[in-house]
């Protein structure tokens, strides 16, 4: 009897804890969770530790296995802010270091002879635990704002895709987006010479629009507005978890997207946001916190998650620009209605690149931001050259949209209002000609120009 009650003291222990660590998840993201989400979660990491406790009995004691679980679960909860106060006193700290103290450290504490009291700890749990649930009543507002917008219903929306003609075997499109990429007249402004990368584009049969203008020089309002007829009023959204939030639900269930589907065009996502239900191909640090999937969320926000983005952008992130283009060159199946949109971070800070394409070691330390955004601007345009030569190798008769969300923002060379204009060029375009520069880029606009009916 009085082991079963410990027992039953250790499940709800465990239960509050797991609890706990979902609630403050759901709050990061102003609750936009659905109740369907927060349910398999709970039931499927409180499974996890009790397969890892049945495990572990079968080698220890019900002590040790108590303590090395609760242990696990303690530092999944409370990573982040051992983290963030640990880096205030090593500024260097990367997270396996930090992981392999944590679990050096647990490892002692499992194998000193002291009891934990588990009636104490389901005490303290609840204690949490109703300081957790008292936050959900100050995030009223913010969840009445994000509803005005989007429901959680939003985050597995139903397209209805029928149309009443589908069209087959219509030209690829791609909408390849490089990131902050300077307007081609404003970096000829500010660097007092010409952006080549315009000769190479017109020389492959590109329109290029120098008077193009962002409506945004923020990535996810940029981009929100250019896959819907109007710009996004930014000042309905005031938090900025409900921005992200917000955009990012919007922007998969982009009316655009909509009417290609409908047009018989399959999508191949290569952004870092969710298009159409499919997942970003690669995240994007900023961003990654207020991914739609609640399931991804618990994993980037636990240590597991922050290991794993640790050794990615350490020996595979700077390159990521490579497996985004070598992934999307072998997805192209020429004339079949696909539609790429592809999204690099280039030449976006962190400024890593060389003109030449080499990694920056320490040297860039002495250069000004000036300089080290004209070395990775070179770099980037000898990417994109490299990038839609393969693509039409491969489909000769691509519609290629290459633009970018806007140019570098808070920039030491001009006032940020030049952030907005932008780059825009078209390759196969049905008609040629300037877009006012009065308007902002939409792409309502610019796909009048392509294979695409309004």
């Amino acid at each position: 009897m009085l082991k079963c009650s410990e027992e039953f003291f250790v499940a709800v222990c465990y239960l509050l804890w797991i609890a706990f660590f979902l609630l403050h998840q759901a709050s990061v993201i102003n609750f936009y969770v659905s109740f369907f989400e927060f349910s398999v979660a709970l039931v499927c990491l409180f499974f996890a530790c009790f397969l890892l406790r049945r495990l572990l009995l079968k080698f220890t004691h019900a002590d040790k296995v108590f303590k090395a679980v609760f242990l696990l679960l303690f530092t999944i909860l409370f990573y982040a802010p051992i983290y963030d106060f640990t880096l205030s006193v090593w500024p260097f700290l990367r997270h396996r270091y930090l992981i392999l103290i944590i679990l050096f450290l647990s490892t002692c504490i499992v194998y000193i002879n002291k009891k934990f009291n588990s009636r104490l700890l389901v005490i303290i749990s609840v204690i949490l635990l109703l300081y957790e649930t008292s936050n959900i009543t100050s995030k009223v507002d913010q969840i009445k704002e994000w509803k005005t917008h989007i429901t959680t219903d939003d985050k597995m929306p139903l397209f209805d895709c029928k149309s009443e003609v589908l069209k087959s075997n219509q030209h690829n499109i791609y909408l390849l987006v490089f990131d902050a990429y300077m307007n081609p007249e404003v970096y000829k402004e500010v660097y007092r010479q010409d952006d080549d990368l315009l000769t190479f584009l017109s020389s492959v049969g590109f329109d290029s629009y120098l008077n193009s203008k962002s409506s945004s020089n923020n990535t996810i309002f940029s981009m929100l507005s250019f896959f819907n007829k109007t710009p996004f009023d930014q000042s309905t959204i005031k938090d900025p978890i409900n921005q992200n939030t917000i955009c990012r639900a919007l922007l998969n269930n982009s009316l655009l997207v909509k009417e290609l589907t409908n047009q018989g065009y399959s999508i191949e996502n290569f952004s870092f946001f969710d298009i159409s239900n499919q997942s970003a191909f690669r995240e994007f640090d900023g961003l990654m916190v207020h991914g739609l999937s609640f399931f991804r969320l618990i994993f980037q926000r636990s240590i597991f998650g922050k290991l794993y983005f640790d050794l990615y952008h350490n020996y595979i992130g700077y390159q990521v620009h490579k497996h985004t283009a070598d992934a999307l060159l072998k997805t192209i199946r020429p004339n079949t209605s696909q539609w790429f949109y592809a999204h690099f971070l280039l030449p976006h800070r962190p400024y890593t690149f060389k003109s030449n394409g080499q990694v920056w070691q320490t040297e860039q330390e002495n250069r000004s931001e000036a300089v080290l955004y004209q070395h990775q601007i070179q770099y980037t345009r000898l990417f994109i050259r490299e990038f839609i030569e393969n693509i039409l190798q491969k489909d000769s008769l691509a519609e290629i949209m290459l633009i970018s969300d806007h140019g570098p923002k808070d920039f030491e060379l001009y006032e940020n209002q030049k952030s907005y204009y932008n780059l825009a060029s078209i390759k196969n375009a049905q008609s040629t000609g300037k877009i006012d520069s009065s308007k902002l880029m939409l792409f309502h606009e610019l796909s009048s120009v392509l294979s695409i009916s309004q």
